[in-house]
């Protein structure tokens, strides 16, 4: 029950982040794939990408019930990683939470924080990189993609 109140009270303050829709043009035009690797359930995932339309931009999507350990283990990534057939060192993560970081920075990924409202105090000490926001050059520039 507690569930079903929180993914109520979600929908109608759910924002995305600023900066996504421009840079998820920029990687779609740069061919760059991209996936979502969550310790969220699929409830949740839906109830946050659903008011977007957000999950078709994506080649596929991991949530909590697709893995065995939750972050910060770094399973999610590195299952991520053997799906577009790259090793986790191949690949970028951006990362808003510190379990977050501590997963993708264990799978061996470069690891991006973008630290959000609920996440500004966190410890991102592990992170290669950590944004002022989606839109940070510094974050184009490590994609290798222009603004």
């Amino acid at each position: 029950e507690s569930n079903r109140i929180f993914l109520d009270l979600l929908g109608d303050h759910l924002v995305p982040m600023p900066g996504l829709f421009e840079l998820l043009a920029a990687l779609e035009a740069a061919k760059i794939p991209k996936a979502i690797a969550t310790s969220s359930s699929r409830e949740l995932l839906d109830a946050c990408l659903g008011p977007f339309d957000l999950e078709p931009r994506f080649e596929f999507v991991l949530v909590a019930e697709d893995v065995t350990h939750g972050k910060p283990h770094p399973e999610v990534y590195r299952t991520a990683a053997r799906r577009f057939g790259l090793r986790p060192e191949e690949t970028l993560v951006l990362e808003d939470s510190e379990n977050g970081c501590r997963a993708a920075a264990a799978a061996g990924a470069f690891t991006v924080a973008v630290p959000g409202e609920h996440s500004r105090d966190h410890d991102f000490s592990v992170a290669s990189l950590v944004v002022g926001g989606l839109g940070d050059p510094r974050l184009y520039e490590a994609i290798g993609i222009a603004r």
